[in-house]
């Protein structure tokens, strides 16, 4: 599946617009791949338009996010960090209730005939995993069911492809209208492709 020429058309231009105002000059370089990410991530979301709950949950997030602080620093202290800073009690903690309750489980559960049965549960586990991870990777589905997912995960990855091929695109322009070393390796490089 492929992204239609006015989508990235649309993209094209909300990405050059929004990279517009990052300059080199006064950012770092923290701060200016986070704008970068940020255009192209708005450009994105705004191509595709409502019609997709991805883009509405992205279009949010970062609407969320620009009303915070600005700053390298506020960037990286507004993230979650996962598993950074807890203690040794608290993990040991976790790892003894885990396998406290998969041992509890598996002393309640009734064995499970071989064979069919079992391949199906293990396939059924399989795919709740699966979705479980989708959920977590595209913006906005965290409500939604089977097919849906697949839907909105299709239509994102399509568009997440899109704005890939532009940036690359973009990269190879300005890497071949700079004439420097940089740009001749990168043209080697992408001879092939």
């Amino acid at each position: 599946m492929q992204a239609t020429a006015s989508f990235k058309l649309t993209l094209l231009r909300g990405m050059l617009a929004g990279l517009s105002g990052v300059s080199s000059r006064n950012m770092g370089l923290l701060e200016r791949k986070a704008a970068i990410k940020h255009a192209a991530d708005m450009a994105m979301a705004a191509a595709r338009g409502s019609g997709a709950r991805w883009s509405r949950a992205l279009l949010t997030d970062l609407s969320k996010r620009k009303a915070a602080p600005t700053g390298a620093g506020s960037r990286l202290q507004s993230r979650p960090l996962h598993g950074c800073g807890a203690s040794s009690f608290g993990r040991k903690f976790l790892r003894r209730s885990f396998r406290e309750r998969s041992c509890r489980a598996w002393k309640r559960r009734p064995a499970a005939p071989r064979g069919v049965a079992s391949a199906s549960i293990l396939a059924r586990r399989m795919v709740k995993k699966r979705a479980q991870v989708l959920r977590r990777l595209v913006p906005g589905a965290d409500a939604l069911d089977g097919f849906s997912l697949l839907e909105e995960t299709l239509d994102y990855a399509v568009s997440l492809r899109a704005q890939v091929e532009l940036m690359r695109g973009l990269t190879g322009a300005l890497a071949h209208h700079s004439g420097s070393p940089a740009a001749r390796s990168y043209q080697e490089t992408n001879k092939d492709s």
